[in-house]
């Protein structure tokens, strides 16, 4: 369950549905029909885990020019990696796209001869056939997810 309000950046990194059910809608009108959206607060309580954890923030390693382990599922695996200098990716033996959200600073990611610039805030997808590249910054931290 989240809520998202002004001001936020947010990854929503998650395995495919098509599935939403909303439980408060600050008052929004469906555009087509001029009432208010349907609200879904049965299936939701259905769906909620509501049990109490002493801690909720992932833990993960935060080492420098190394991929970091954030999340691995069966749908998606997601790491940090802090950037400062240059690391060599090869991502021969992975058969998916993968895509670089950068959280932090600024880095050039370089592929055969041609540099794309990622900044804070700013995502790339990259091509299942894109296996060798390398990633240059002064100092940055990105999300690597793939499947």
């Amino acid at each position: 369950m989240h809520a998202i309000g002004a001001g936020v950046l947010l990854a929503e990194i998650q395995q495919t549905s098509n599935i939403t059910y909303r439980i408060f809608d600050y008052d929004r009108v469906d555009k087509l029909t001029g009432e208010k959206r349907e609200l879904h607060n049965d299936l939701a309580i259905d769906a909620i885990d509501f049990k109490s954890y002493e801690y909720y923030k992932t833990s993960y390693n935060s080492e420098v020019n190394t991929t970091n382990e954030l999340i691995f599922s069966p749908y998606f695996k997601t790491n940090i990696i802090n950037v400062t200098g240059e690391i060599d990716k090869n991502y021969s033996d992975l058969d998916s796209f993968v895509i670089f959200i950068c959280v932090d600073g600024s880095l050039d990611m370089v592929c055969d001869a041609k540099t794309i610039t990622l900044t804070k805030g700013e995502t790339l997808l990259i091509p299942a056939v894109i296996n060798v590249l390398k990633l240059k910054a002064e100092h940055a931290k990105i999300i690597e997810v793939y499947l």
